[in-house]
């Protein structure tokens, strides 16, 4: 008995130390882990080592505890890189983006490798313990506790497929007890019949259309806050600066629809308001290709994404041009510059109107990757892991300022007419603040933090957020994917080309001090010859959604006006002329 109390106790306390690591060295206020205060997950630890040592079977015993160190390990790396344990839905996005999973564990690896040691030699000091306490007594009956121990695991997937309601893991759980449950709710996703929330249908009305040309820049990743164009002291976007003050060029600030690319490109291309109208989504009633087709556009879209299992999103309706990085090598550039080159190099005289779409990747992880040598060119700003992403990633910024540089230039003479380049990325990319290098906190522009005064919008779902799952202030960790306003914060711009004055004037009118992808979306279909009437919209109110289209995944509520603090960022006399034109920011349409 006293061998036992005494590994179970060595055990309880191997398992232990990864989550009392992450609480003490990898959290923080913003982002906490408060597992101590979730007595049942102790009591479940506790319960689980328990019935494995008084199983006889050595490979039952560490095959169960390899399944509890993978949940446990995967939920702390996760914290560690992200500042929230994942979901059933992260697990899907995941295993739906495997080829960026796997590029991207090469920037992750020099935030969370203290993380992965601890988990890593704690885990192996539990299995040690299981091997020295190694039950001699023969019995029949000596391996139930770990066939009692395998139903327990397996009873979050029976729960997941009776309960309306989906798990949404917290801060305030064993990481153990989080990842149990988030990989039964993924097994479980795939029975679960989900239905759509009815909603009025949209409708689309004909109009003129108004512009020859519309280039539209998907860009990826792209957070404000490391940009010379809205403030950063480091000038990563100098060609874009330079145009600041030019009348045929116009930027702000915007929150996109999801938080990672397939979701958020699902909503804007789609230009679906609702975080949950699976119908609309499904119908692609009012899909951007669609509409530019009906009016007569020519369709080019050029990709450096292998675009794969989001083809769904983006390829509808015939296509003059489609180049994406799944086809040969041959036909398309390492970089993004060398997709805008692969587009020209198959193009004959373009007609009258024309619809092109650029979807860059070169700010993906890992940033170095995706922009040649030649632009390594800003230092890490500061010191240690997270200093280094964000000099790679200003690197990444300076590059898509030359690849915009060098599609405007060609896209003058190439195309006829009056032409509106518009970007629109899918989502932001989350930073710590600068605690050293450049000395300047991009949290905290002109005194403002809007994640930390606008802490009331209405979070779907709230227990998903609880505990790490949502992160206010500047404090939150690095990248993106997880639900948070930060996250959704994107730039935006619009440039007119060859006399697109009035068009240019138009889409600005459409979006407001604050605009959203499905404001931009119904900005680019007016433009095209397409009004697109939603009976559910509400002008003042936005949404960002989850890794769900069935809003199962949770989503963000706000009102525009409680974000009138990003009208500022960047550009006060915009802000100024905006309320003089527009109105308050409250009434914007």
């Amino acid at each position: 008995m006293t061998k036992f109390l005494v590994s179970l106790a060595a055990a309880f306390v191997c398992l232990l130390i990864p989550d009392v690591f992450v609480t003490y060295f990898v959290a923080n206020e913003e982002n906490p882990y408060r597992w101590y205060l979730h007595s049942e997950s102790i009591v479940f630890l506790a319960l689980i080592l328990s019935a494995l040592l008084v199983t006889e079977s050595m490979a039952l015993r560490l095959g169960l505890l390899g399944v509890l160190t993978f949940f446990q390990t995967t939920q702390l790396v996760h914290f560690a890189y992200y500042g929230t344990f994942y979901s059933q839905y992260s697990i899907g996005y995941m295993f739906s983006e495997l080829h960026d999973f796997a590029t991207g564990i090469q920037a992750l690896f020099g935030l969370i490798w203290p993380t992965l040691l601890t988990s890593t030699v704690a885990a192996a000091l539990a299995f040690a313990v299981l091997i020295w306490h190694r039950k001699r007594v023969t019995h029949r009956l000596s391996n139930i506790p770990a066939f009692l121990l395998i139903i327990l695991l397996v009873f979050p997937f029976f729960k997941a497929l009776m309960d309306d309601n989906d798990y949404k893991p917290s801060g305030k759980q064993l990481a153990i007890r989080c990842g149990l449950y988030s990989w039964n709710g993924f097994f479980a996703m795939g029975f679960k019949v989900r239905e759509a929330k009815d909603y009025e249908p949209y409708q689309l009305a004909e109009s003129s259309s108004k512009i020859n040309n519309i280039v539209l820049i998907i860009g990826e990743s792209a957070g404000y806050t490391r940009m010379s164009l809205f403030g950063a002291e480091r000038n990563t976007t100098p060609f874009l600066k330079s145009m600041a003050n030019d009348p045929n060029f116009h930027y702000q600030l915007a929150l996109s629809s999801s938080v990672a690319t397939q979701y958020s490109m699902g909503y804007f291309l789609n230009g679906v308001y609702e975080p949950d109208n699976a119908v609309q989504m499904g119908s692609k009633g009012a899909n951007i290709f669609r509409i530019a087709e009906n009016n007569g556009y020519d369709m080019h879209f050029v990709s450096n994404h292998t675009i794969g299992s989001q083809s769904q999103i983006y390829r509808y309706g015939n296509f003059k041009t489609w180049i994406d990085k799944s086809m040969p090598a041959s036909t398309w550039g390492q970089y993004d510059k060398g997709m805008i080159d692969a587009y020209f190099a198959n193009q004959k005289e373009p007609s009258e109107k024309q619809f092109i779409v650029l979807h860059t990747y070169n700010m993906h992880t890992p940033y170095t990757d995706n922009y040649p040598e030649s632009f390594q060119k800003f230092p890490p700003a500061g010191e240690g892991a997270r200093a280094e992403l964000k000099g790679n990633y200003d690197n990444s910024l300076l590059y898509l300022d030359h690849t915009i540089e060098h599609w405007v230039s060609r896209l003058k003479t190439h195309l006829k007419g009056p032409t509106l380049v518009v970007y629109v990325p899918d989502h932001g990319e989350k930073f710590q603040p600068e605690t050293a290098g450049d000395g300047h906190d991009h949290s905290d522009h002109e005194g403002h933090d809007h994640d930390e005064d606008h802490k009331e919008h209405t979070h779907k779902h709230e227990g998903y957020h609880e505990g790490g799952g949502h992160s206010h202030a500047g404090g939150g960790w690095h990248g993106h994917g997880f639900l948070d306003v930060g996250v959704a914060t994107v730039p935006v711009f619009a440039l007119g080309l060859n006399g697109a004055d009035e068009a240019l004037a138009e889409f600005k009118s459409k979006l407001g001090c604050l605009t959203s992808h499905y404001k931009i979306h119904n900005a680019l279909a007016s433009l095209m010859g397409t009004e697109v009437i939603n009976p559910n919209a509400q002008s003042e109110k936005f949404y960002i959604s989850g890794l769900s289209y069935y809003g199962a995944a949770g989503w963000i509520e706000g009102r525009f006006d409680e974000y009138e603090s990003l009208c500022n960022i960047g550009n006060p006399k915009r802000q100024a002329s905006a309320s003089e034109n527009l109105g308050p920011v409250s009434s914007y349409n």
